[in-house]
Parts: C-alpha cells; sequence; structure tokens
C-alpha cells in the first residue's frame, strides 16, 4: 500500500500535536492561527503569525485516512510519517 497525500496537516516542531489540517496548506493554518494564535516568543512578545509557521510548526502532506481521524479524534493522535507524508499509524504500519 503506498500513503499518498490529499491534504496536509500542521504539528508543532516537538511533535505533541497535531494543531490544523485541511486540503490546503492554507486551510491547516488558518485552523492554527485560529486556535492557538497570537503567537509569542520566548520573551513573552508577541510574534507574527509568519514567523510562528516558520520557527514553530511543521507541515506535511497527509492522507485521507489521518486527515479523517484528526477530524474525528482532534490532533493529540498517534500518526507516523511515510516517505515524507503523515498517515495513521496502521498505515505506517503497512508499510
Amino acid at each position: 500500500m503506498e500513503v499518498k497525500s490529499v491534504g496536509y496537516i500542521i504539528q508543532d516542531k516537538q511533535g505533541n500535536a497535531i494543531f490544523g489540517f485541511g486540503e490546503t496548506v492554507d486551510q491547516a493554518w488558518a485552523m492554527v492561527v485560529d486556535g492557538a494564535g497570537p503567537f509569542f516568543d520566548a520573551y513573552g512578545e508577541e510574534k507574527s503569525a509568519d514567523d510562528a509557521y516558520n520557527q514553530d510548526f511543521t507541515t506535511y502532506g497527509a492522507t485521507q485516512d489521518l486527515l479523517e481521524k484528526v477530524a474525528s479524534d482532534g490532533g493529540a493522535i498517534v500518526w507516523d510519517v511515510i516517505g515524507g507524508v503523515a498517515c495513521t499509524s496502521a498505515e505506517g504500519e503497512a508499510q
């Protein structure tokens, strides 16, 4: 089974949770900004969404199964990355 990207997820750099998802990076990022913004640096100073995107988050292409799992279960789930594509643990194990 080949993992195929049909959309995108955005996770924090530490890999703790998925904060946004969508068919496009812009849709996923809008979800992050809506749910997690405004953003602050280590000194408590507000920083731009662009700086937060580049410094604090990682974007991956994502499989349909993962997008559906995040939509139903939220972003605090276990997932895998195969060939640069984020997927469910089951999809990852099948590789």
